[in-house]
């Protein structure tokens, strides 16, 4: 058997779109991280810290490697206490555009409140919004 087959094997196969998803989440993730290490390390080039010194980390030997340092530590800070929300846009904007698969768990609440709504609806408790706000269709 193929060494490679048997490692990608499991006893919970993924859907291809749960894999496209995960993918798709990995790249945002990803896009989201080259963004703020760019935003990080030009707000820190512009700082006025130290005037003609060299900046934050002066111009001496190994300031280049504290500086990049520095970038990679506060970007990583920040994606990993959730972003700037740019890899969740980025997917909402996938989910909306039908590229990628709503999140399961997303999808399944969202058919749960729809189908209380009509539920409330069909037994009359809604009869009255329902005729205020224009109709049913308004409150599918």
């Amino acid at each position: 058997m193929d060494a490679l087959r048997v490692e990608t094997m499991s006893l919970n196969p993924k859907s291809d779109a749960t894999k496209s998803r995960e993918k798709a989440q990995k790249t945002a993730d990803q896009f989201e991280a080259v963004f703020v290490k760019t935003f990080v390390s030009a707000m820190r080039e512009t700082a006025a810290l130290g005037g003609d010194e060299g900046g934050m980390f002066g111009s001496g030997p190994g300031a280049d490697t504290y500086a990049s340092w520095f970038d990679d530590n506060v970007s990583s800070e920040l994606a990993r206490t959730g972003g700037i929300g740019i890899a969740k846009a980025l997917m909402t904007e996938m989910e909306r555009d039908g590229t990628v698969a709503k999140d399961k768990e997303a999808y399944q609440g969202e058919k749960k409140a729809q189908a209380e709504r009509i539920q409330r609806i069909a037994s009359g408790n809604d009869l009255q919004m329902a005729k205020a706000t224009g109709g049913l269709n308004e409150l599918l």
